[in-house]
């Protein structure tokens, strides 16, 4: 059988999703195959989406250029759908087809999403930016059928925006765009089948935030965003609640778009709901102008510990609205230096960017102190005005971008100081000559004070270990010093285990776990030179103590 090119195999980490790729201007009004098998006595599953409370229905013809489609099996009018056909012919070429569009306009969703508590919208889209999307463009592009699909509502579609006029009320990026036409909710509101989609994945976003000029989707998906981790993928999509509660907070975007959602429920059956991956509207609120820049749910900037922890399952006992949004996630993760099961998390970043780790300070001198203001082993970089955005999000825009030469939205988040212009980046204190020099110089600092403490803790496992009582029959030797489950710096270690583990004195549990947070950070002393050299130096002084 051959099939049409319409047929795109499902993606197995954002179902259900109706976007199996980016489409310019938004949500496709037309129904979305999503999958095709073979089902039970030769016939033919085809599962997708469509909008809710529109027809929708399987069709064929023998001749993919011309001829008409004979509908065939059931009609279907639900957001997501599976389509048993049977009796094909065979070779016949399929689609799924339904009605045309029905378009109103943002301003009649304004009737019920307007005001209120639950669903203020309206007031609040119509301030942002996507509602001006259409008066900011200059005249000539406002009647430009590239620039026109991502900047009104359903142009090229039937009933969509059309510059013959009387379509005035679908300029700009409005409700259906993200989340399709939305004519038969308005006149049943109440019918479940008829609501519309709500889709989370980046790819809704992808369809206008793209291309040379905004290749914003594009550096998404090179970052560590858009990446889900593989041994979350069983545990979320089979609505695992432990594991959900645990990880789901950083790890999946739908997860904790539910927990915001519903932030006083202990668990939250969402992970197969529209995204893994940390989405665009993970960060970023779609309906509301928040307080801060680009719709971000969080501040840039920020200086009170955070540390998130997994043993605590209800999203509203840790949630804090304040710290700024990439510490939202690269924060200790609840790391505790007494623990002896495994390292602290490889999140550290804005633990170490402020220089705090909140009440473990303690038993670094601080006589407890909990302000980073009152801190004297910070660099100038935790009081950059927007921390983290400052140096990992510097945009550059170009004359004329191209697909060679585009523009770039900072959005893959790599610190780029080989081409930091004058009006940001790392220039704005360091001349670009010293740029380069002084991150080798640091770097090359950090990692010798890192090898110097490994070698130290080696030295006291080979010499120590053996007077520390162990009943285990394996020989730890140098690595008496890890973790029940060693981490990155000692690859294929065999570490105490059981009550063994609960031997290492305190003394080499604080150098070890001060030690593998500046190693986790992963900036080898760019995000705080001044603490992470403190914090190493201190792991050192705490083994030679208990080497003597």
């Amino acid at each position: 059988m051959a099939l049409a090119a319409l047929a795109v195999v499902m993606s197995g980490f954002a179902a259900p999703s109706m976007l199996p790729q980016p489409v310019q201007g938004g949500l496709p009004p037309v129904p979305v195959v999503l999958g095709v098998s073979n089902g039970p006595n030769g016939t033919l599953l085809i599962t997708g989406a469509g909008q809710g409370g529109r027809n929708f229905q399987a069709a064929f013809r023998t001749n993919l250029a011309e001829g008409a489609w004979t509908p065939v099996g059931p009609v279907y009018n639900t957001n997501f759908f599976t389509l048993t056909v049977s009796n094909l012919p065979s070779g016949c070429f399929y689609r799924i087809q339904g009605p045309n569009p029905n378009y109103i306009g943002a301003e009649s969703c304004a009737d019920c999403h307007g005001d209120g508590e639950r669903y203020p919208y309206h007031v609040t889209w119509s301030t942002s930016a996507h509602a001006r999307a259409f008066a900011n463009l200059p005249p000539f592009a406002q009647t430009n059928a590239t620039c026109l699909p991502c900047h009104t509502v359903g142009f090229g579609y039937p009933n969509g925006y059309t510059t013959a006029g009387g379509t005035e009320h679908l300029r700009g990026v409005q409700c259906e765009n993200c989340h399709g036409p939305a004519g038969n909710h308005a006149v049943a509101s109440g019918n479940l089948s008829r609501r519309p989609v709500v889709e989370k994945t980046s790819r809704l976003c992808g369809g206008c935030h793209t291309d040379a000029h905004q290749p914003t989707y594009e550096e998404w998906l090179g970052s560590g965003h858009s990446r889900v981790d593989p041994e979350l993928v069983a545990p979320f999509t089979t609505n695992n609640v432990t594991r959900m509660a645990n990880c789901g907070p950083c790890h999946g975007g739908a997860v904790r778009l539910a927990m915001m959602a519903n932030p006083t429920a202990p668990a939250y059956p969402k992970g197969s709901e529209g995204g893994l991956a940390i989405e665009c509207v993970v960060c970023h609120e779609p309906h509301d102008n928040t307080p801060f820049a680009h719709q971000l749910r969080n501040p840039t900037f920020s200086t009170e510990p955070y540390s998130w922890y997994t043993s605590i399952t209800n999203f509203s006992l840790q949630y804090n609205p304040n710290v700024q949004v990439c510490g939202q996630c690269h924060n200790m993760r609840g790391a505790e230096w007494r623990g002896t099961t495994r390292p602290p998390h490889h999140s550290p970043q804005y633990n170490i960017l402020i220089g705090n780790l909140g009440t473990n300070m303690v038993i670094f001198g601080y006589g407890g102190q909990t302000n980073s203001s009152t801190f004297n082993n910070n660099s100038a970089h935790t009081m950059i005005e927007n921390q983290c955005v400052a140096c990992h999000m510097t945009t550059t825009t170009v004359p004329n971008p191209t697909e060679a030469n585009p523009n770039n939205t900072g959005h893959d988040f790599h610190v780029r100081s080989a081409t930091y212009t004058q009006t940001n980046g790392c220039v704005t204190c360091h001349t670009s000559g010293d740029i380069l020099a002084l991150e080798h110089q640091t770097q090359t600092g950090i990692t010798n004070l890192i090898t110097t403490v490994v070698t130290m803790l080696d030295n006291w496992g080979v010499n120590k270990g053996p007077t520390l009582g162990f009943t285990n029959a394996v020989p730890y030797g140098a690595k008496a010093w890890e973790y029940s489950v060693p981490g990155g710096l000692s690859p294929g270690a065999i570490s105490p285990q059981g009550g063994d583990a609960g031997k290492v004195p305190d003394l080499i549990r604080q150098a070890r776990w001060a030690l593998y947070l500046v190693a986790y950070d992963g900036s080898l002393g760019m995000h705080n030179a001044k603490f992470s050299r403190y914090l190493l130096l201190e792991a050192s002084n705490r083994v030679w103590q208990a080497s003597q």
